[in-house]
This record gives structure tokens, C-alpha cells and sequence, in this order.
């Protein structure tokens, strides 16, 4: 971090999240699944084409 002192030890815990299209259609209740709509990346500099890689790396990436 360049604002952080020479002498001190830093965690950078901010983690950056990516929800893949499942994450909460798996865990919904059934009466729900049909009623939450898709997860939309169109404001997420990752490709439609990225998140279907991801998804079938077990969403690791």
C-alpha cells in the first residue's frame, strides 16, 4: 500500500467478489427459485464468455 508506513505489517482484506449466476437460485427455497431474476454482469468488466469459463472451472478463476 503506498499510504502505509516502511515499519508496519499490512492485510489487504478487501476482497473483491464476483457472485456467479447460481448463487442464490441454489440456495433458495423452491417456491422462490422461478420468482429471483439472472445476475446481470453488464456493469462488471468481465465477458459473458468469462463467466461461463468460471462457472465451469468450478467457479474458481
Amino acid at each position: 500500500m503506498a499510504y502505509a508506513p516502511d515499519n508496519r505489517d499490512f492485510y489487504d482484506a478487501d476482497s473483491h467478489v464476483m457472485e456467479l449466476p447460481n448463487f442464490i437460485i441454489d440456495y433458495a427455497d423452491k417456491e422462490f427459485k422461478d420468482l429471483i431474476p439472472p445476475v446481470n454482469y453488464k456493469a462488471s468488466l468481465v465477458t459473458d464468455e468469462e463467466v461461463e469459463e468460471i462457472v465451469n472451472n468450478g467457479g474458481k478463476h
